[in-house]
């Protein structure tokens, strides 16, 4: 195998002085007196004894690069060429290989504290006192390469084995109060009991969702960052807007957690008491019968259109800022009637200041028997959930899917939990890992149809 590898530093990290910029101070001058830093590149070939010819050829062609006429060009960029045999190469692999072995050895056996400490470690920002004189620390990008060729599978299978070692951080991408962040709080909750580990529910809002999901999708797949996600944006958004992310490839769906039925209720005093009147009063000649609609593409305002065109009705919406201020516009009759996550509106609906006409599940739900389904009231295939579920960023090993599958489901079974989600008429459903790609691509093909009929885009 023939080696030509080029140093490229990043900052002035060399022990001593560079030539290339003698007036920038060294990260040793600067008080980390063992720490050298650069970023490497290597020239490698296939496997298997190269022929003789074409690796002098190789050789002979790396050195005059490097020392005729390339200099200049490479000083240019801050870069030196260190052009070596093959020999110097294999010793330097295994010399390197051994040396990251045994840190990453030494990482996954430490405490918790030190874990936390490992990405510091292996970008350079130690202490003086952090490490004794003896060691010196040479961060390289060529020493990241040799360890992905090293059979270090037993080491990942120990960490698997003990996840969660450290607090795992469970994205919320939607703002706290919520109907999903108080799901993924009383959850989180029972989960840190059960384990004796933290889950912490971390809030990222924004670009319905998506901000949070793009966050997911660029972490480290070590399962130390998770999502609490939601049907509107990982079954209706790619449907509606460009995506920073690929919502099929850059996830994996760790199992469905929970699901609330949504109800369309209207004003008070509203003539409408069911469904049909609803639709009859709706369709008469010069009605100008408006709904409140919480937010482009969200679940309840494709909720709201299904229903639409399962009714032939084509209605003006009157836009709010959220759940909670369209709600407060129907209370307000500012508008009649709005679709909404049962959480919303159960408590006015039993305080009598809205009118419940339909639940969205297929059967009557037990968080409120009263309400007759869209179902028996004409509407054969209307069944619609606000859905929760968990997810991981793609390359999560099956281990660890598994393993948060497993206490998700314990948590979200639990008689407490199961009692204070009832609060909220949320109901756990908890699915598989092996269920998820099934449910996943019946979703994004209803709602793919659903919004291509209706021409939703968001801008």
């Amino acid at each position: 195998m023939a080696g030509l590898i080029i140093a490229i530093g990043i900052s002035i990290s060399s022990l001593e002085r560079n030539s290339l910029a003698p007036t920038v101070p060294t990260i040793a001058e600067s008080g980390f007196p063992r720490l050298e830093a650069t970023t490497n590149w290597s020239l490698l070939g296939p496997a298997g004894p190269p022929r003789a010819d074409r690796r002098e050829a190789l050789l002979c062609d790396a050195r005059r690069h490097g020392r005729a006429g390339s200099d200049e060009c490479l000083r240019g960029m801050a870069t030196v060429s260190l052009p070596d045999t093959p020999e110097y190469f294999r010793a330097y692999l295994a010399t390197e290989s051994r040396k990251w072995g045994e840190e990453i050895r030494t990482q996954a056996s430490s405490s918790d504290s030190d874990l936390r400490e490992m990405p510091q470690r292996w970008h350079g920002h130690r202490g003086p006192t952090e490490r004794g004189p003896e060691e010196n620390t040479m961060i390289t990008r060529r020493s990241l390469a040799a360890l992905a060729a090293m059979p270090l599978l037993p080491i990942a299978a120990r960490a698997q084995d003990t996840w969660p070692s450290r607090p795992v951080a469970m994205v919320v991408p939607w703002a706290a109060g919520g109907s999903t962040d108080a799901v993924a709080r009383i959850m989180t909750a029972r989960m840190s009991t059960d384990t004796g580990r933290s889950f912490v529910v971390d809030n990222r809002t924004g670009a319905n969702g998506t901000i949070g999901f793009n966050s997911v999708a660029r972490a480290r797949p070590d399962g130390y960052t998770l999502l609490v996600s939601t049907i509107s944006t990982y079954a209706m958004a790619p449907h509606m807007m460009t995506l920073p992310y690929n919502n099929e490839r850059d996830f994996v769906g760790i199992g469905l957690l929970a699901a609330m039925p949504m109800i369309l209720v209207v004003n008070k005093n509203y003539p409408a008491r069911t469904l049909a009147e609803f639709v009859e009063l709706a369709k008469r000649p010069g009605a100008d019968v408006t709904y409140a609609n919480s937010g482009i593409g969200s679940s309840t305002h494709l909720a709201t259109e299904l229903f639409l065109q399962a009714a032939g009705l084509q209605l003006r919406d009157i836009g709010y800022r959220g759940g909670a201020p369209a709600v407060q516009g129907v209370l307000a009759n500012e508008t009649p009637m709005i679709v909404q996550a049962a959480s919303g509106v159960l408590p006015l609906i039993q305080a009598g200041e809205l009118r419940a006409l339909a639940i969205s599940s297929r059967e009557r739900s037990p968080v409120a028997p009263e309400i007759p389904t869209f179902h028996e009231q004409g509407f054969a295939n209307f069944e619609v959930f606000e859905h929760i579920a968990l997810q991981g960023p793609a390359g999560l090993p099956q281990p660890i899917i598994e393993r948060a599958n497993a206490i998700a489901k314990a948590a979200m079974e639990a008689p407490e939990t199961r009692q204070r989600l009832a609060a909220l008429a949320v109901v756990p459903v908890v699915g598989s890992p092996a269920e998820w790609p099934a449910y996943f691509a019946a979703q994004n093909e209803k709602w793919r149809g659903i919004i291509r009929a209706r021409n939703i885009t968001i801008q």
